[in-house]
């Protein structure tokens, strides 16, 4: 992953770079930005301010965020394809699991927590 601050992806966005997989965007506010069409998959948007960004048509899959980034009220991060990071100390019982391929994200998702701690 490399990370890019939020100004540099509006001007890449601009630009009309589109391809953003794997980026680095731990903690960035990318409030009310426009990323329609924006390849974010994989991308680490734990602690990102997503509120009132344009994400019609972004490829969100296998992105990572946490209890912490802030989406619109009824965005859902789970039908996109987004994966929840929980924090190291969160008992398993807590950690919500719902299919089979989750529970092998779980021990990657784990990794990138540590990672990005």
């Amino acid at each position: 992953m490399f990370k890019i601050s939020a100004a540099e992806l509006r001007n890449r966005y601009a630009s009309g770079e589109r391809y953003f997989k794997k980026v680095q965007l731990r903690k960035v506010d990318l409030s009310y930005v426009d990323l329609r069409g924006a390849d974010l998959s994989y991308a680490n948007l734990s602690k990102a301010y997503l509120n009132g960004a344009d994400l019609s048509g972004a490829n969100l899959s296998g992105a990572y965020y946490n209890s912490s980034t802030r989406f619109d009220i009824n965005f859902d991060p789970i039908r996109v394809g987004m994966n929840k990071v929980y924090p190291l100390n969160t008992p398993l019982e807590e950690v919500k699991v719902t299919t089979v391929i989750e529970k092998k994200r779980l021990v990657f998702a784990i990794a990138i927590a540590e990672d990005a701690a």
